[in-house]
């Protein structure tokens, strides 16, 4: 049986959906919980209303039925996968491109990745069940871009919650490279490239370092990027060119879905 939720949590559980999917995340319901949690109790604070009780259980009942109603990222699947430390299974609701990836739980945690958030205005008190309705919102209308329906192209990246870009862990694997190691972002007139830090093959200006992640990716801020390139793009390409990886902007934004 479904916990009662209100108006109020219902909406921002379904807007929260429509931005960690669009945004090609890793995502547990109680992820959804904690970050509803702190955009309903921030706006009840600003608003001076009574702090609203947002059970986890109905978070997570609503999430799935919202999950499994068509009206999502048809690429999105549903996993189980063990915590870190190997003492619980959760449910993990991520892309079928992102399947070789670690789950990370504290990437979403509302201390590490800020919310959105809502307008007081919007609070309402009365406590409802889940809608099963209220699962055929468009999560368009939340936050995600229009071209979410469109077929993804994997080159083609776009910022994550924290603004970053992630060049994708085949192109790294490609380099010989692996997590742990050192790449370096370099400024070749004006184009940006990855190259193994170590052999620096490439000619241009040494910039940032960065470490290869857990699941062989390489996240970069877009700031650094439009500092380089200075476009004011938000979307990328990520171009294989051993023995380096060349981000290119791309402006306008492209009619196809892109990956973050």
């Amino acid at each position: 049986m479904c916990q009662a939720l209100s108006q109020t949590v219902q909406n921002e559980v379904i807007k929260e959906l429509g931005r960690l999917t669009s945004a090609n995340e890793m995502f547990t319901a109680f992820d959804v919980t904690k970050r509803v949690r702190k955009i309903v109790n921030d706006a009840t604070l600003a608003a001076n209303a009574h702090k609203e009780n947002i059970p986890n259980e109905g978070v997570r009942d609503m999430i799935h039925n919202a999950m499994s109603s068509g009206n999502f990222p048809p690429d999105y699947i549903k996993e189980q996968r063990l915590l870190a430390g190997g003492q619980m299974q959760v449910f993990v609701f991520l892309p079928q491109s992102r399947q070789s990836e670690r789950y990370d739980e504290q990437h979403l945690d509302p201390s590490n990745t800020p919310v959105v958030p809502m307008d007081p205005a919007e609070l309402t008190a009365q406590p409802v069940a889940p809608d099963p309705a209220a699962t055929s919102i468009d999560p368009t209308t939340a936050s995600a871009p229009a071209q979410s329906a469109a077929p993804k192209d994997p080159t083609l990246r776009a910022p994550d919650l924290k603004g970053r870009i992630t060049v994708p862990n085949d192109q790294v694997r490609a380099l010989g490279l692996k997590c742990g190691d050192i790449v370096m972002l370099i400024n070749d007139n004006g184009a940006m490239k990855i190259v193994d830090a170590k052999a620096k093959t490439s000619d241009g200006q040494a910039g940032a370092l960065y470490t290869v992640d857990g699941s062989d990716n390489v996240r970069i801020a877009v700031a650094v990027l439009e500092k380089i390139g200075n476009t004011g793009a938000r979307i990328f390409k990520t171009t294989l060119a051993s023995p380096e990886i060349i981000i290119t902007p791309v402006n306008p934004t492209p009619a196809v879905a892109v990956v973050p």
